[in-house]
Formats: structure tokens, C-alpha cells, sequence
């Protein structure tokens, strides 16, 4: 309706061929304006929020100047680096990577998420119980750095480095939970109906069950119901719909404790909202 590049800020649509379960807007809907930052992390590989920013300040410093654009998505670590900039957690070495792999075969994710919690309980209320990478990210950097990624994050607050270059304006829409619900389940069904069990498989057969983001809402739960652990497709919905629910309480968690962000109610506010952004652009141009 704005006319204006989109880029996105999901963590899971940037990767390749997790088109359904990551709910991608389609070839024909990127067709009609740009669509930036979507589809083009190639299986095998992870994006961290640091790695994201640096790929989004590249493209927006090639379209910002012929315009404002719309920056889409929920996830928090992302929104966080790439308007605030990312603290320093540096990269783990082999031989970390591979203790740490090992102690997730051996004892399993719910033990090192329990580890997690007690050596940095604010970062693993922030996160998934299942989200391997971030889980195994969080007990490395503690261990080769003998900081938690709270910490570390707190430092970064305090020298406030790297400030984000352009003006930006935060919406976000809430949603009452039994709508929430209702919506998440309707597309939960859509996916699942739409064929997100093949993507699995197929994804499952080119032996990337083990990918970073195949640990997702929607992909974990096929992969569970492949195993046979999720007895019907009605129970995948539900089970989609339920682990889609966990991840908007945390989203709104995560989103509620900023300050510098504007909500509106989805259903009775949009107009006010559209109005917000008409506002916010005018001004750029004034």
C-alpha cells in the first residue's frame, strides 16, 4: 500500500528452503515490490544477529537513500543488533564446537538448557527450550569467555557503540489470545495442508534434520511427527499451534520491555497505525 522495499527481520526466513514452515511470502507476492533479506542463507550454514545486521546496514545503505523502507519480523535478537548493534561474543573455535556437540548428543538439549538457566537465567527466558543453537551459544561464550551473553549485552548497553544510522519508527500490533490462537491454529493448518510434512522430508532426506533452524516452530514438530512421537496430522496442528502460541508470549515479552515502541490493537487500530506510518514518512520528507 506504501510502495516501499520490504525487508525482512524473521530469523528463519532467511534461510533457503524453508519456505512453508517459516511462512515466506510467496515468489508472486515479492514480485510486486522489493523484498530484501529473504531466501538467501544456503542450507548448512547459520545467520547470527551479528551477521544479519551487517548484511542489512549493507542493503540499506544502497536503499535508504532513495527512500524509506519497512523492516518486517519478530525476532527480538535481530530488531535488538540491528538498531542497537550487537555485543562482542566472539566466535567459538572448533574444538568448543565440538565439546559442546557432543555434550548435546550425550546429555541431551533439556540438561544444557537447565545449564543455561542457572548460569544465565535472564538469556534462557529469552529463548526456546529446544533452540539448539542459542542454547549451545549461550553455555559456549560463558565457557571460553566467563561472561553470559546477558553480561555481555549489559556492556554493550552501556558504551552505546554503533548507533543505528537512520530515523526509524517501531509499530508493533497486539492481538487478544483467543484471536491469536485462532489465527496462529488457521495457519497452522495452512501449512500443514499446503505441504510444509514433504518440505520436512525432503529437507530430512538431504540430511539437514540437525540445521540450526530445522529446530523451529513448525519443523520440529514435523520431524517429531515423522519419528511417529505426534500421532495424527490434527495433533501436528495443535501441537504447531501451541508451540506457535509459547513463541508470541515470548516475542511480546521481549518487545513489551522496549520502550521506543508503539502498539496498536490489530483489529480495532489499524487504520491509526497505517496513519502513524503516513505521519512518521511525511516528516522524512519535510
Amino acid at each position: 500500500e506504501l510502495g516501499v522495499p520490504i525487508f525482512n527481520c524473521d530469523s528463519i526466513q532467511v534461510y533457503q528452503r524453508l519456505d512453508i514452515g517459516s511462512a515466506k511470502p510467496t515468489r508472486k507476492e515479492r514480485g510486486l515490490i522489493p523484498h530484501l533479506l529473504f531466501d538467501f542463507v544456503p542450507p548448512h550454514r547459520t545467520m547470527t544477529a551479528g551477521d544479519y545486521r551487517r548484511e542489512a546496514l549493507h542493503h540499506l545503505s544502497e536503499w535508504a537513500p532513495k527512500g524509506p523502507v519497512i523492516v518486517v519480523g519478530g525476532s527480538g535478537f535481530y530488531v535488538q543488533a540491528l538498531q542497537k548493534g550487537m555485543y562482542d561474543a566472539r566466535a567459538l573455535s572448533s574444538e568448543e564446537l565440538i565439546s559442546l556437540t557432543k555434550d548435546l548428543e550425550i546429555l541431551g538439549i533439556e540438561s544444557l538448557y537447565r545449564e543455561l538457566k542457572r548460569i544465565d537465567p535472564e538469556f534462557a527466558h529469552r529463548i526456546a527450550p529446544t533452540d539448539s543453537y542459542r542454547i549451545l551459544r549461550g553455555l559456549g561464550v560463558f565457557r571460553s569467555q566467563g561472561k553470559t551473553m546477558t553480561q555481555l549485552e549489559r556492556e554493550f548497553n552501556e558504551e552505546k557503540k554503533k548507533a543505528f544510522p537512520y530515523p526509524f519508527l517501531n509499530l508493533a500490533l497486539r492481538l487478544e489470545r483467543d484471536q491469536l490462537r485462532q489465527r496462529l491454529r488457521k495457519r497452522s493448518r495452512a501449512m500443514v495442508e499446503s505441504g510444509l510434512i514433504e518440505e520436512v522430508e525432503n529437507l530430512v532426506a538431504q540430511d539437514l534434520s540437525n540445521w540450526a533452524p530445522m529446530n523451529s516452530v513448525g519443523y520440529c514438530e514435523v520431524q517429531k511427527f515423522l519419528k511417529g512421537e505426534i500421532g495424527t496430522k490434527d495433533q501436528l496442528v495443535e501441537a504447531i499451534t501451541n508451540s506457535s502460541m509459547r513463541l508470541a508470549k515470548r516475542q511480546g515479552t521481549w518487545f513489551r520491555r522496549e520502550k521506543d515502541i508503539h502498539w496498536f490493537d490489530r483489529e480495532n487500530e489499524w487504520e491509526l497505525a497505517k496513519s502513524c506510518c503516513r505521519t512518521f514518512l511525511k516528516g522524512l520528507k519535510s
